[in-house]
């Protein structure tokens, strides 16, 4: 099996809410591992990143810390495509480990998900191993 591709986490649906007026909150529901039922957590964050962050953690169960975040266009004008990074400091078998994690969208909140997600499959590949 090719670990690259391989989805513990799966994202399903995500809803961001923010602005100035309000709390940033972050709803999703994520397929994890052989749960027939996907997880669904709200929460509020500082941001709207901050809140999709969180909302992960906790349908996950996860804490890892975020030591990186970039996010960049792929392609030019206001519906380019965005490719977000992100490096999760962990602990695998003892030692700490940075894991990249990547995620591409024409939604920038997606992008940054779906590459949070992308280091959280990394980390369970390697704690499988």
């Amino acid at each position: 099996m090719n670990k690259e591709k391989r989805e513990y986490y799966r994202a399903m649906k995500l809803s961001v809410s923010s602005g100035t007026f309000a709390a940033s909150s972050a709803t999703i529901e994520i397929q994890c591992g052989g749960r027939q039922a996907p997880l669904k957590k709200a929460v509020i964050g500082e941001g709207s990143v901050d809140a999709i962050f969180k909302a992960i953690m906790s349908a996950t169960g996860t804490s890892n810390r975020l030591v990186s975040f970039s996010l960049n266009a792929v392609t030019n004008g206001t519906e380019a495509d965005a490719d977000c990074v992100v490096q999760l400091l962990t602990e695998i078998k003892g030692r700490a480990e940075v894991i990249r994690g990547k995620g591409s969208d024409k939604d920038i909140l997606c992008a940054a998900a779906y590459a949070y997600i992308n280091a959280l499959n990394r980390i369970e590949t390697l704690l499988e191993d």
